[in-house]
């Protein structure tokens, strides 16, 4: 493109290297849902979406602003509109029919929730709200999970005219020039994103769960206001030196520049998992800076921009939007026990059917209406509305209700302390009261004993205290797939929390249940060395907290139970496995485990203390207890299947404390 002679650029041409970029970030994310074991940090793909966005939406509304004098909001939101909305309608019809036909119980139950936030591009903040990172994930992976990176961008989009309009027309108001304008622009994007960096840092909690700063708009907008900053400085750059170097020094600096931080980007996107602390202490804005410098360089001629210019990659990039947004469901519904694929064929079989459904898109629905050919004008103004309303009655109409809504809301309790009023009425005070306690496997344990409780009236629940993330073991350091880290705080406090409880709540049987985290890799307080069931510093250590555990309960009430453990298998169906193994997996530290246990409980003076087998009843059902319909993740229980559990163990419960009553 030659510039015109002002000096500044009145068009942004366009870069095939950009869609080829796009197509790569894609790709990545791609495999890394599928969890293919190369791409552990696939999802920084979706960082690389943001600063190319933000890089993209700046130079436009610069260059509209150079050209005319002002930016035209209305115009900037109805291209964005149209750009993004049709296809966007069209995914949450799709996963409107899903919840219809091939959801979970738990999936359905939270569907018109997950899709109204859609619709409002407030995805990211209803999975902080509803738990969805942490439970959502195990249990039952939302169809809408992935929107979450979409509903920031759409925030960002509504926002950021805003800013640079107004920041604009101070800027003129004390000095016209372009190169002013640009410059104090690119300053204050730089200045917000040093705050949304900060922000990020300062929230981040090491030994905690990273959902809050890995959802938040605050926290995120770094990546794209970095990418703001980048293009505008690049407008400035252009508009100094209009025709962009091939030769010298310079444009060497840059090509080098952009291939070395290219490799980086690809060994950052297939090695670093979403738990490493440092991207949250300013490695996601060093991410964004690296993308800048491959974007910059592929805006010149020379090697990177070759490279992403392959055009298998630049086609992909053109329906990028697309393949992103309906992959996610077409994974969870092409899962192995529907397919009965598993491996690279129920690789190939997902990624050729996000390929087919985005093209068609593409094609059908996307290009002929961003540019007028299939609704124009008046006719957008009527469609849209119908088209919504259409949306929203079949949501009403089609999705299902079911018991999986007092999941959600027993998941949306604070993540220490769960208690959950899933019966009414207040019950007869003759009933026996049951409270569970343990992780996040106890969690689901206890939505099947409160439904077990209510269809039966034969008992009540008691609720209990759930620690998500935490084990038996305390104190230390514990190794997630990977990643080292301490023990959060709040999984220290159950000797006091666990007997409060149920001195509180007037439980009669304190059920507990333990295990996935507890077979982890451990390095115990004051040691050196890390540990597992089978050693036997840590064997003493569990036994020690087993018998802390049942000292505390059997102080405050007169019969607890405790269920072993089933063991590990991750990746069993719609939840990516781990890309390595994962130690903890290793079926002889949950069998060290769940013996170390039984010999406590027999141990256990008196007859307060009781031991129930689930994991041999586990064991027992389909496929050996691995049915990817029992525990999708190889870890958790479903909601239908920890009916069957509930099934199992409540009525022995109940007859157990029938029997010991004087």
């Amino acid at each position: 493109m030659t510039a015109p002679s002002t000096g500044h650029l009145r068009s942004i041409d366009y870069q095939p290297a950009l869609d080829g970029l796009r197509g790569l970030a894609v790709a990545a994310v791609l495999l890394f849902h599928h969890g293919v074991a190369g791409a552990r940090g696939g999802y920084l793909g979706v960082s690389a979406f943001f600063t190319l966005s933000g890089f993209l939406i700046a130079s436009i509304l610069h260059v509209e602003h150079e050209r005319s004098g002002q930016i035209s909001l209305r115009r900037f939101w109805v291209r964005r509109a149209r750009r993004l909305l049709p296809a966007a309608w069209l995914c949450l019809a799709g996963i409107v029919v899903f919840g219809h036909t091939v959801a979970t119980a738990s999936q359905a139950a939270s569907l018109r929730g997950d899709v109204v936030a859609a619709l409002g591009y407030v995805a990211n903040w209803r999975l902080l709200a509803t738990g969805g990172s942490y439970e959502a994930l195990f249990s039952a992976p939302s169809p809408i999970t992935h929107l979450w990176s979409l509903a920031i961008e759409e925030q960002f989009y509504v926002l950021f005219p805003l800013l640079t309009a107004g920041t604009l027309v101070l800027v003129r108001r004390a000095d016209p020039s372009s190169a002013v304008a640009r410059w104090a622009t690119a300053g204050t994007y730089a200045a917000l994103a040093g705050v949304s960096v900060v922000l990020m840092a300062v929230l981040h909690d090491p030994g905690g769960d990273t959902a809050r700063v890995y959802y938040g708009t605050d926290t995120r907008a770094a990546e794209l206001l970095i990418g703001a900053a980048a293009g505008v400085l690049y407008r400035q750059r252009r508009a100094a030196s209009p025709a962009p170097a091939s030769r010298g020094r310079a444009a060497i600096l840059v090509q080098a520049l952009g291939l070395l931080t290219g490799a980086a980007l690809l060994i950052t996107w297939a090695r670093v998992p979403q738990t490493e602390p440092w991207l949250y202490r300013g490695g996601l804005a060093l991410h964004a800076l690296a993308v800048v410098a491959v974007i910059v360089a592929a805006h010149a001629i020379g090697p990177v921009r070759g490279l992403l210019s392959f055009e298998p990659l630049r086609r992909l990039g053109l329906v990028s939007y697309g393949v992103y947004l309906y992959h996610w469901p077409i994974y969870l519904a092409l899962d192995p026990a529907r397919t009965g694929l598993d491996g690279p064929e129920l690789l190939a079989a997902r990624l050729a059917v996000t390929g087919v459904v985005a093209t068609l898109s593409y094609i059908v629905v996307e290009q002929p209406i961003r540019d007028a050919r299939l609704v124009r004008g008046w006719q957008a103004a009527v469609v849209a509305p119908v088209a919504l309303v259409a949306l929203l009655v079949s949501l009403v109409v089609a999705v299902p209700t079911g018991a999986g809504d007092d999941l959600a809301a027993l998941a949306a309790a604070p993540p220490a302390v769960q208690e959950v009023d899933l019966h009414g009425p207040a019950p007869a005070a003759d009933l026996p009261r049951f409270a569970v306690f343990g992780d996040s496997t106890a969690l689901m344990l206890a939505y099947g004993v409160s439904q077990w409780t209510r269809d039966t009236s034969a008992a009540t629940y008691a609720g209990g205290v759930i620690e998500e993330g935490c084990g038996l073991t305390r104190f230390g350091e514990v190794d997630y797939h990977g990643t080292r880290r301490p023990v959060h705080p709040d999984c220290d406090q159950w000797p006091d929390e666990w007997p409060a409880w149920v001195q509180e709540h007037d439980a009669d049987v304190a059920i507990v249940l333990v295990g996935p985290w507890d077979v982890a890799d451990r390095r115990l307080e004051g040691d050196d060395e890390w540990r597992a069931p089978g050693d036997p510093t840590y064997d003493a250590y569990l036994r020690s907290e087993i018998r802390t555990a049942l000292g505390a309960l059997t102080e405050v009430t007169p019969t607890v139970v405790w269920l072993t453990s089933p063991r590990i298998e991750l990746g069993r169906n719609d939840v990516p496995p781990p890309p390595e193994p994962y130690p903890a997996s290793d079926p002889e530290r949950m069998q060290r485990l769940n013996a170390i246990i039984a010999e406590e409980v027999e141990a256990w003076p008196g007859e307060s203390v009781h031991l129930y087998d689930m994991a041999d009843f586990v064991a027992g059902l389909p496929d050996e207890g691995f049915d990817p319909s029992l525990r999708p993740d190889g870890v958790h229980f479903t909601i239908e299947s920890t009916m069957v559990v509930a099934r199992w163990l409540m009525p022995q419960l109940v007859e157990l404390v029938s029997t010991s009553e004087p």
